[in-house]
């Protein structure tokens, strides 16, 4: 047999030549893939751009309506505190303290500025004396229209107490 010989040192032209093709190859797909990346990337910023501006004038538009309502809200507050202020507290208060009995207990004095109209929640020692608490404020120059809204007897608490609500209308004189 004879011994082969191998001669690595001499490339043949054949493999020389599609070894180099295939380089050419691949830095033409290297640069072909990179344009396309950046037409993309390009395609990508103007596409960002166009949605940021489509929702920065919803949102700007948005947030002036939350604003508009927030300060119709801060305002409609305002004006009630206003209003709730201005009333002349001290000239009912003064005037359901000289009403008031030993037998009265006042829990709550709530007014509607809107309907010049006042109730009183309380507990009395019985209805007797929840009549002669009405017919006092009625007797004020300041009440008017003085009307037991409810009434109910505790049965279970010692003493017996009656809980009621008296609603009211306050005149609109000048204080």
């Amino acid at each position: 047999m004879s011994a082969l010989q191998f001669d690595f040192k001499q490339p043949t032209p054949l493999l020389q030549v599609l070894g180099y093709v295939l380089l050419l190859v691949g830095i033409l797909v290297v640069i072909l893939v990179f344009q396309q990346w950046q037409y993309f990337e390009q395609g990508l910023v103007q596409d960002h751009k166009k949605i940021s501006s489509l929702t920065t004038q919803p949102r700007r538009q948005q947030r002036s309506d939350t604003n508009n309502l927030a300060n119709a809200e801060i305002e409609k507050h305002r004006k009630e505190i206003l209003r709730l202020t201005t009333l002349p507290w001290q000239r009912l208060l003064s005037e359901v303290e000289v009403a008031l009995g030993s037998d009265i207990a006042l829990l709550s004095v709530r007014p509607d500025p809107g309907k010049f109209q006042l109730t009183l929640e309380g507990e009395a020692k019985d209805y007797t004396a929840i009549v002669s608490f009405m017919q006092r404020l009625e007797a004020s120059p300041v009440f008017s229209s003085v009307h037991l809204a409810s009434h109910e007897a505790q049965t279970d608490v010692p003493g017996q107490p009656v809980h009621f609500t008296i609603l009211m209308r306050w005149q609109t004189i000048a204080w």
